[in-house]
């Protein structure tokens, strides 16, 4: 079991990582009979998450049992650490792992992951959540896998205040609204807001990257960074590395900071920031 899922992910580093992240989930059946499918995931597949990493993983699983009367639902992360494609290292991340007892039949469950802990000096560049539906005797029936970068960083500065309501609020940003962005290029960006967090004990901010044109609908992302806040109120500094390939030359960027309170459904806030000009390295 551990063979395949190694090759299953040396199979997705291959993959171009290209948003939406919903069409990037990989699933496969072992026996053609039994599945199991991550429909939705937060942090998004593909999503850059800022160190240090300090959160739970939710996800909605759907799944069909039919070849025995009980089994179960095993979610492991594996982190790989290395420059090269093939060349570096693949590990299970420790004192992670998310069991759920199911029974034969098609339905669905809503699991939260225990808290993935990445310190800052950690080497691991991607993670792999991958959810295995395994039968009585631990063979695996069938995987879902999901994929996540680790890129940039964030620093936390809690407040005194008590959180009254849910909120973001920018305070500053560079490089500075309305300035070119190279393609071809890794642009370090730094991102200031105050913050709220009353409602939950854990809320999630995703900064997306995406054409202007597209703010606020639906249309795919050219990227997400994704950090974890806890409840309460303070200053949070969101530095994520994003390359942008030379396709994008010539687009307006814009970006999107949503915070999300239930983290499959609709974020609580939502703030628009404009706009970048994408221009060819020269």
């Amino acid at each position: 079991m551990k063979r395949r899922i190694t090759l299953l992910i040396l199979f997705l580093l291959l993959t171009a990582a290209i948003l939406p992240a919903a069409a990037s989930v990989k699933s496969k059946s072992r026996n053609k009979i039994d599945n199991i499918e991550i429909r939705k995931i937060t942090p998004r597949t593909f999503s850059h998450l800022l160190k240090p990493v300090n959160m739970p993983m939710h996800m909605e699983l759907g799944y069909e049992l039919k070849s025995e009367e009980k089994g179960k639902i095993i979610v492991k992360v594996f982190k790989y650490s290395g420059k090269g494609k093939m060349k570096g290292t693949l590990t299970e991340a420790k004192n992670f792992i998310k069991t759920v007892e199911v029974k034969k039949g098609k339905s669905s469950t809503y699991v939260i992951t225990p808290f993935f802990v990445l310190p800052e000096n950690d080497d691991c560049v991607e993670i792999f959540v991958v959810a295995s539906l395994v039968g009585s005797k631990g063979q695996e029936l069938a995987f879902s896998s999901s994929k996540n970068f680790i890129s940039g960083s964030f620093k936390v500065f809690p407040g005194k205040d008590k959180p009254t309501r849910d909120f973001v609020r920018r305070i500053g940003i560079q490089p500075r609204i309305n300035t070119d962005i190279e393609t071809n290029a890794t642009t370090n960006f730094n991102i200031i807001l105050n913050y709220s967090v009353m409602s939950r004990q854990q809320a999630y901010v995703e900064l997306i990257f995406q054409d202007m044109a597209d703010i606020g609908t639906n249309k795919g992302a050219w990227r997400i960074a994704t950090v974890s806040l806890p409840k309460g109120t303070g200053k949070v500094s969101l530095q994520p590395s994003l390359f942008f390939e030379n396709d994008l030359a010539g687009r307006n960027m814009g970006i999107s900071i949503l915070l999300w309170t239930n983290p499959l459904e609709r974020s609580q806030d939502a703030l628009k920031i404009s706009e970048y000009f994408l221009k060819k390295k020269k």
